[in-house]
């Protein structure tokens, strides 16, 4: 019965993300993520890439601070990502840190693109699980790379000195991200080095603390195949 409860739950968020998304973005937008994700499926399940889609850390970890104010697990498709790391071509000699890493999939993709230390963060236990198969499954196609993932909360997370390139794939809401950007401009304060965040705004959500990092930063927008990332390069000491 449970498993048939999940069924239904999972089946109405999908609608329920196709209804909004053609309602507020139109029909080619909705067709173009569409075929995005039908070919990240095809292509993940022939790798034999582990993954769970659209969790909710809210039933999932409810014993948690952030959980609250955790948006809904999905991965991060890897066409308009790896798109978007052509164009913006972040420095791959600071690590990547991915904000709500899921099942790792995006670590795989920076690995690709040349990323040698690559480090995440994810709020549920399951979905830690998942990354480590992948990670023990893939980690011999990149032996020069170094992959983590630390399952608990992304205000928790202990940065590094050369975490230099975030990922957020909208895994919050206000609540969390007004903390995590303190956080981001210390670390960038602390490091010494520029730092570069990416924000991909699923829903185009109006997060009221990112017009504080706009403040401080060199702000871009980019769409592919209807996937909008916000990228802050953040730089100097604030």
């Amino acid at each position: 019965m449970e498993a048939v409860k999940q069924k239904i739950n999972l089946a109405y968020i999908i609608l329920h993300g196709i209804y909004s998304a053609a309602k507020d973005r139109g029909v080619v937008p909705l067709l173009q993520m569409t075929y995005v994700a039908i070919d990240d499926e095809i292509r993940d399940r022939k790798k034999g890439f582990h993954k769970s889609i659209y969790l909710d850390p809210r039933k999932e970890a409810a014993n948690l601070a952030s959980s609250s104010a955790a948006n809904f697990y999905q991965p991060i498709r890897t066409k308009p990502f790896v798109a978007l790391l052509k164009k913006i071509k972040p420095d791959s000699r600071f690590n990547f840190v991915d904000i709500g890493s899921g099942t790792g999939k995006s670590l795989f993709i920076a690995a690709n693109y040349g990323f040698r230390v690559l480090r995440g963060v994810e709020l549920l236990q399951s979905l830690c699980d998942v990354a480590a198969k992948n990670i023990e499954k893939f980690k011999g196609d990149h032996p020069q790379s170094q992959f983590s993932v630390t399952c608990g909360d992304a205000l928790d997370f202990p940065f590094e000195h050369n975490d230099g390139f975030f990922l957020l794939n909208d895994p919050f809401y206000d609540k969390v991200f007004s903390a995590f950007i303190d956080r981001l401009i210390e670390h960038r304060n602390s490091c010494g080095h520029d730092v570069v965040m990416v924000f991909k705004n699923n829903g185009n959500k109006n997060i009221p603390s990112l017009q504080r990092l706009k403040r401080v930063s060199i702000y871009e927008e980019y769409v592919f195949s209807s996937n909008f990332f916000e990228v802050y390069r953040v730089q100097g000491p604030q």
